[in-house]
């Protein structure tokens, strides 16, 4: 173990405490060892223009930048609480405020350069650097939603005064580049990149970091791999050419242009007469350059190395099956769709709820307190898993009925929600509880479960002909 080593702070030594595991025999912990020396550094973040650059002329980074934000708003949302002319009227509303679309783009500029906000333009509810009251939003009050990236949205005031407020330590604040106008944070719906430390948010405006800044180094060791690549492609194959004395014709002007003049007949016999017309003092060979084995796979690990670090799975970010028999991609797949699950509530959802109060006063007039959204699965099931699924169900569904534990009208319902049967609608659900209520529990034996009334095409239960009736 070592000793303590002394150090020099200004007048005053103090004792900096060294202990470490240390061998001299192999020159580990010691000053032979070079990993003592080894220390993480924080590197220059990437700029505005560098962003641009990996988002522009790189695959890789856009990749990295637009997958997660494209299937986080791909399904996009259901809504309850809405029946009727009310829940088309807040669809309708959602398509022409572009709600999915500028929510994916406001993503994408987080990820992409650390953060990004939409301003709500809304009349009635007073200046744009109040502090906004949705009681106070009225019919028709949202004009419009801006989008702008954390590089044109500029933080004014912070609040370092009230430490009781939910916004201390952070912006109150900000102004649009360009713009005079201040805007209250609560009239903008924030988007943040990586979230940072907060001394490093202070660095940067209080946005975060772009997500390019983990994955950068490896998104160029890609690159570079994959031009190495290519140039060894663009050498596997040589032509040589051995003609008698080379170098004497090389001497002239004359003789390079004679030089020049024959590889250029040579090419022409080869891709007109698939021949060769050779001197009989002259000599030919290709040579093929093999490449070193493995080397097609290399790329493929440096991809990889991509797809862990932006946490995105090959099948997805790549678009390519996973390598290996019996290979799926399946529980990547799932483990990918959990975490957008998990983008979704954490970062979406909060949003949307501002932006729904708003909406729905704007459009509705009012909020109904038991309005929710949630976001459908991205999973989809194949038709086969599909059936699958419905035979279980239909399974479970017959024994549930043969114990007693509900009755006919509740499966109805439930294959009436999920839309088994388009045909089949609530009416049908309640006639079928009509008719349970009236023969008792014995109506499943009597009047042929499902199929006992006219509502579903069956027998009438007064014994009548449907048809007549």
């Amino acid at each position: 173990m070592a000793s303590p080593t002394l150090v020099s702070d200004g007048p005053n030594v103090v004792p900096l405490n060294t202990d470490a595991l240390i061998n001299l025999t192999i020159g580990m912990g010691g000053n032979r060892d070079p990993l003592t020396a080894s220390q993480h550094i924080l590197s220059d973040r990437i700029s505005l223009h560098e962003a641009d650059a990996l988002y522009l002329n790189d695959w890789l980074g856009a990749a990295v930048v637009d997958t997660i934000p494209d299937d986080a708003v791909r399904q996009w949302r259901e809504v309850s609480g809405l029946e009727g002319d009310a829940l088309v009227t807040f669809q309708e509303a959602e398509k022409e405020f572009q709600v999915s679309q500028i929510v994916a783009q406001a993503m994408k500029w987080a990820r992409l350069y650390g953060g990004a906000g939409i301003i709500m333009g809304i009349d009635g509810t007073g200046q744009m650097h109040e502090p906004l009251d949705v009681e106070r939003v009225r019919p028709g009050a949202l004009k419009w939603l801006s989008l702008i990236d954390r590089w044109h949205l500029i933080p004014m005031q912070v609040n370092f005064v009230n430490p009781l407020r939910a916004d201390w330590g952070r912006p109150e604040i900000y102004t649009a580049y360009g713009g005079n106008d201040p805007v209250h944070r609560s009239r903008i719906l924030f988007f943040y990149g990586t979230a940072l430390p907060y001394h490093l948010a202070i660095r940067s405006h209080f946005w975060g970091a772009s997500v390019l800044e983990r994955v950068k180094e490896s998104i160029e060791h890609a690159g570079i791999a994959q031009n190495g690549i290519a140039k060894l492609i663009t050498e596997a194959k040589v032509d040589v050419f051995k003609l008698p004395d080379l170098f004497d014709r090389l001497r002239t002007k004359e003789g390079t242009q004679q030089v020049m003049e024959r590889l250029r007949l040579g090419n022409m016999s080869k891709s007109l007469w698939n021949a060769l017309l050779m001197d009989t003092k002259e000599d030919y060979e290709q040579k093929t350059g093999a490449l070193s084995q493995g080397l097609a796979g290399l790329l493929s690990q440096f991809l990889q190395v991509v797809a862990a670090a932006s946490g995105i799975p090959v099948t997805r970010l790549l678009g390519t099956s996973t390598p290996g028999m019996n290979a799926t991609g399946e529980e990547d797949t799932r483990k990918y769709y959990d975490r957008v699950r998990a983008i979704q509530c954490n970062d979406i959802e909060p949003v949307l709820k501002v932006l729904d109060q708003v909406m729905l006063r704007s459009v509705l007039g009012n909020a109904p307190e038991d309005f929710q959204s949630e976001f459908q699965s991205l999973w989809q099931q194949s038709d086969t898993e599909r059936a699958a699924t419905q035979l279980q169900d239909a399974q479970r569904d017959q024994a549930y009925l043969d114990m007693g534990i509900v009755l006919e009208h509740h499966i109805a319902d439930r294959v009436i929600e999920e839309g088994i049967y388009p045909t089949l609608r609530a009416e049908d659900s309640t006639a079928l509880e009509a008719v349970e209520s009236e023969y008792g529990e014995g109506a499943d034996d009597d009047l042929g479960a499902l199929g006992a009334f006219g509502g579903f095409g069956g027998a009438d239960p007064t014994g009548g002909d449907p048809a007549e009736a």
